[in-house]
């Protein structure tokens, strides 16, 4: 007992700076915000941390303002799926239904714990975080108002917080599972490549026609070019043939007249 007094009395002589090479090292990870190691556990209160946390933006208070987190369920296929209502216009506030990495009108649910029951919502590119019930505006809505998806596993789990108020058709209408929405998304990409593939079809169809109307224009032009050349060389020939003629007309004239004047002269000439 004596030994034990004795190296706690020891102990605590030692200086802290000892320590400071683990503590460099960090073995488990980044300390909290406002960490001291040297206060006791006794003189560290929960606010001490809380207050080191950083103030909220303008657009961040807004949005935590205007929003009501009301619903974190976990589907059966393992999806997170969280609902809130935007009251930023409280005579059209508007209910989203969303799965975790789901965007809607400009709200995206990046961050989604189904256990601690918060999720990080952004609008327009701004961030914040939400506690189900809490920290939010209209607080936990109504449990009642809850569709029966998903219930069972909000038996099961505690997971589920109430579901927003929502309009008739909103309510109504399930939301497609992560399968669900891959598989429209899938169906959705196929039917815009078979749209693109018409499309160059048509394109490829119209050139072809384009091609055989331009061969088409290419074999008259070629036609009226040989129909002009037979008659220009029909022009030519008829041409020669009067010339032919208008010298054979001549000759026969020159020889008429010479033999009149050597008639008149009494010569004779051999022709």
């Amino acid at each position: 007992m004596a030994a034990l007094v004795t190296f706690a009395l020891y102990a605590e002589k030692q200086e802290f700076s000892r320590y400071q090479t683990i503590i460099d090292r960090m073995p488990f990870g980044q300390p909290p915000p406002g960490f001291d190691p040297t206060r006791s556990p006794d003189e560290v209160s929960k606010n001490d941390y809380q207050n080191d946390a950083p103030p909220l933006s303008e657009q961040q208070a807004e949005i935590q303002k205007n929003v009501q987190f009301s619903a974190i369920n976990l589907d059966e296929d393992g999806t997170v799926m969280v609902g809130f209502v935007d009251k930023g216009d409280p005579k059209a506030a508007k209910s989203y239904y969303l799965a975790l990495g789901e965007e809607s009108d400009g709200w995206l649910v990046k961050e989604a714990d189904a256990v601690a029951k918060t999720m990080t919502i952004s609008k327009d590119g701004v961030d914040v975080e939400l506690k189900l019930g809490e920290n939010s505006g209209g607080g936990g809505g109504n449990a009642k108002g809850m569709a029966t998806r998903g219930m069972a596993a909000a038996k099961t789990n505690g997971l589920l917080g109430s579901r927003p108020a929502a309009t008739a058709a909103a309510t109504t209408a399930r939301p497609l599972s992560l399968k669900g929405r891959r598989a429209q998304r899938e169906e959705e990409q196929r039917r815009a490549l078979e749209a693109e593939r018409e499309k160059e079809a048509a394109r490829a169809a119209e050139l072809a026609a384009r091609k055989e109307l331009e061969e088409i224009r290419e074999a008259d032009r070629q036609r009226e070019r040989e129909e002009q050349r037979a008659q220009l060389n029909s022009i030519r020939e008829e041409l020669s043939r009067v010339r032919e003629e208008k010298r054979l007309r001549e000759e026969e004239n020159a020889r008429i007249e010479a033999e009149n004047e050597a008639a008149e002269g009494g010569i004779e000439v051999d022709i």
